[in-house]
């Protein structure tokens, strides 16, 4: 004989079902919610570590540069908590100052960098313009009234650049653009023209356009046929295998140390750093002018280019 189910009994085990359904639910989400916060709270310890492994950094390589102790190979390198530290140190004297530097360093810089002689002129004009203290607009360059007709909120500051990263506010100085040159200029040294050390190849490049000694058409800091070419190492020195232009000292005591920190485990960050060994001022051994850090990205790492920084520029950090 067959029973008959009372309604209710169907109506409660749907209630159970659907609990057991919710309680699934709430369980997988706090699970979720538990592996995020482990992972957002993993991260922000790494951050902590990060930031003080770089700042220690900053510490060992200013107070060797202050005792003359820096290795000559001009990197010095550690393991540091299941990652390891690497910093460069390179003078601010091999570098173009955008402030100090005349029209035709500036010229030639913008020529070394553009693909046509009309992109050079924007180039150089625009940024002539922008540290310029008048309002009169050069023949290719751009004063208030042009960024303000491209809908541009900045304007040109008709003054020093307090920051190398100003650069990419200057009309024609892309992100792109801006990554090729950032390791060859300063605002630091205050010098006409590069001092008497190993200069970057776009440098280089730059003072034979300015001297009027660059080949059209040809790339010479690749090349490596500028006239400003360090003289080539001897080709046997029994007692030093260490190119001796691998590291100079600044004359002024600047130097821009680049610290890349990477972990087994983990991100990569890197930081740069400018910094004034054994200044005029005060007894300490070095003072930090201007510093700013970011995360690498991964597929980034060990690109070795100075715009693989993310989340803002280092230059502007400080």
């Amino acid at each position: 004989m067959r029973r008959n189910v009372p309604d209710d009994a169907g109506v409660a085990l749907l209630t159970v079902l659907w609990f057991v359904a919710a309680m699934s639910a709430l369980a997988i989400t706090l699970v979720s919610i538990s592996r995020d916060t482990a992972y957002v709270t993993r991260n922000a310890v790494r951050a902590v570590e990060a930031r003080a492994a770089l700042q220690g950094a900053v510490e060992i390589a200013g107070r060797l540069l202050a005792v003359d102790a820096f290795p000559v190979e001009g990197v010095l390198e550690w393991t540091n908590a299941g990652g390891g530290i690497r910093v460069t140190a390179a003078p601010e004297a091999g570098k173009i100052d955008l402030n100090a530097a005349g029209d035709e360093l500036i010229e030639g810089l913008a020529s070394a960098l553009a693909d046509d002689p009309n992109t050079a002129r924007g180039l150089a004009d625009a940024l002539l313009d922008w540290r310029d203290t008048d309002n009169n607009r050069r023949l290719a360059g751009a004063e208030f009234d042009d960024y303000a007709q491209q809908g541009n909120s900045v304007r040109p500051r008709d003054g020093p650049l307090p920051f190398v990263a100003e650069l990419r506010s200057v009309q024609g100085f892309d992100l792109e653009l801006y990554a090729r040159l950032a390791d060859a200029v300063t605002v630091f040294s205050g010098n006409a023209e590069p001092g008497s050390v190993p200069l970057p190849p776009l440098v280089r490049e730059a003072l034979d356009y300015a001297t009027g000694l660059a080949v059209e058409g040809v790339d010479n800091g690749e090349l490596g046929e500028s006239a400003f070419d360090p003289p080539p190492e001897p080709l046997e020195d029994a007692l030093n295998d260490v190119p001796a232009s691998a590291f100079a000292e600044d004359p002024q005591g600047l130097y821009t140390l680049d610290i890349e920190l990477s972990y087994d485990d983990g991100p990569s960050f890197r930081q740069k750093t400018v910094i004034w060994v054994k200044p005029m001022l005060g007894d300490d051994p070095f003072l930090v002018l201007q510093s700013g850090a970011g995360l690498v990205p991964q597929a980034a790492t060990g690109t070795g280019t100075s715009e693989t920084i993310a989340g803002g520029d280092p230059w502007q950090s400080r």
